[in-house]
Parts: C-alpha cells; sequence; structure tokens
C-alpha cells in the first residue's frame, strides 16, 4: 500500500471531510504528547522490546494503537485515513527503519487495508509542520 506525505492543510482538509473517519497516530515520545496533541488523536509508545523485534517489519495491530476504541474502528473498516505524524523526521522517506512512526506505518501498511496511510511532514529538530500540535486544527 502507498503511504503519502501531506503537510498541515492537508491534514486539515482530510479532518473536515471524513469527519470521524481519520485516525491521527502520534508517533512523539508520551511527554511531547501529553504536553500538546492533537484532539483525538492517539499516542504510540511502543517498548524497546517490541522495536528490536520489529526489526523495523509490522508488529500486531494492539501494540499500535493502544486505544481500544479507535482499534476496534480500524479493524471494522469505519477509520478511512491514519495520519501518523512524527517531530523527528522531516519527510517520510527520511524515516529510519527502527522509528515508531516507520514501524507504525509498515504495520498499517500490511494489516489496515481498507485505511489510506498518511505521514505529516514536520520539521527535525522538534517542531512539527505547525509549532503546537492542537493549533494545527485551531481553525476547525
Amino acid at each position: 500500500m502507498k503511504v503519502s506525505s501531506i503537510d498541515c492543510r492537508r491534514l486539515r482538509k482530510i479532518i473536515r471531510k471524513e469527519c470521524g473517519s481519520c485516525l491521527i497516530v502520534d508517533c512523539r515520545p508520551y511527554f511531547s504528547f501529553s504536553s500538546s496533541s492533537i484532539r483525538g488523536s492517539v499516542n504510540v509508545n511502543l517498548n524497546s522490546v517490541v522495536v528490536r523485534r520489529s526489526r523495523g517489519g509490522p508488529v500486531p495491530l494492539q501494540f499500535v494503537i493502544p486505544d481500544e476504541r479507535a482499534l476496534f474502528r480500524l479493524r471494522e473498516g469505519s477509520i478511512s485515513s491514519v495520519v501518523a505524524l512524527d517531530d523527528r523526521t522531516p519527510h517520510l522517506q527520511k524515516l529510519k527503519k527502527d522509528s515508531i512512526a516507520q514501524i507504525v506505518i509498515n504495520s498499517l501498511s500490511h494489516l489496515a487495508s481498507n485505511a489510506s496511510i498518511c505521514f505529516l511532514k514536520g520539521t527535525a529538530g522538534g517542531d512539527l509542520a505547525f509549532p503546537i500540535p492542537g493549533q494545527c486544527l485551531s481553525c476547525l
């Protein structure tokens, strides 16, 4: 399955258009997620054992999507788009094989065939495509 890169403007359009059928998977560390996040997003925090064993490949969806309700919606096919975000990598092509975002994208690409998978482009060094994730959707 092809994964596309999107910017914040495109994310707003997806959220408006798909109204509830979009899942945002935040691959940032928990501290960053808890201090500011996009409303409704789920945080992925894979432990080091899972990361090592994955070798960059897919892992079971229950590790990738820790929220049971979101996981159920994904499995039943009511999620049309999944957007992964990571503040450490500016482009999809620059994701490291063993990064949490890459493992999430690989897992979703193999196991969530109904949903389109997108990567939210950011800038390296801690900034995403928007200064604070919540501001990305402030105009919705």
